[in-house]
């Protein structure tokens, strides 16, 4: 990025536990079964979801309008079969967002909708986002991310904790490695930046 540009970059943050419960704040982006619950879309300065397993999240930003929108869509089949209205109702919230992130999605026997839903959310977006960060597919069945996003300091603030089949230990997605041991897909978008564990990675 052109640091003259007048687009604005955002910064992604993947932290530890700890790191992450030390900034999550604002409006709480829940999860529900039923396509109608409001509670998963809110349109904020700061925002924050949790637990984001087989699920869809992520956020939608407005750089020139100062306006930012959160999502966490569960993968079930009464929200499949309402998944586009979902979309649009994200975009009813911000109308021409200039960037965006999605996280979240896992191969799992039972969770069949889970991918599906993950991969037409992200193809939504692709239409009408040009600056669009994907990660995509918790790699692990143990495996799940946290996420905030601060509107004035433009940052997303991630946790990916997973336990790898060899040992089942618990880590945490802190540099390029742990990240591709957590996602199957990782894809910066031009206008973005990472930093992982304080430094910043390219991957």
């Amino acid at each position: 990025m052109n640091i003259n540009s007048l687009s604005f970059t955002s910064k992604i943050n993947f932290v530890n536990d700890q790191d992450f419960w030390n900034v999550a704040d604002g409006a709480y982006v829940g999860f529900s079964a039923d396509p109608n619950d409001d509670c998963a879309i809110q349109k904020a300065d700061e925002f924050y979801t949790r637990a984001v397993r087989t699920c869809t999240a992520g956020g939608l930003i407005d750089s020139a309008k100062n306006e930012a929108v959160g999502f966490h869509y569960y993968d079930g089949p009464k929200n499949n079969a309402a998944l586009t209205d979902y979309v649009d109702k994200l975009f009813k919230n911000v109308k021409d967002p200039d960037k965006a992130l999605i996280l979240g999605g896992k191969t799992l026997t039972d969770s069949p909708y889970s991918m599906e839903q993950f991969l037409k959310i992200k193809e939504l977006l692709s239409k009408r986002v040009d600056n669009l960060t994907i990660l995509e597919e918790h790699r692990l069945p143990w495996s799940e991310s946290n996420l905030h996003y601060s509107l004035p300091k433009d940052t997303w603030t991630i946790h990916t904790m997973y336990r790898p089949l060899t040992d089942y230990r618990e880590y945490s997605a802190l540099n390029a490695d742990g990240l591709q041991q957590a996602f199957k897909k990782v894809q910066i978008a031009p206008d973005d930046t990472l930093t992982m564990n304080g430094l910043d990675v390219i991957v």
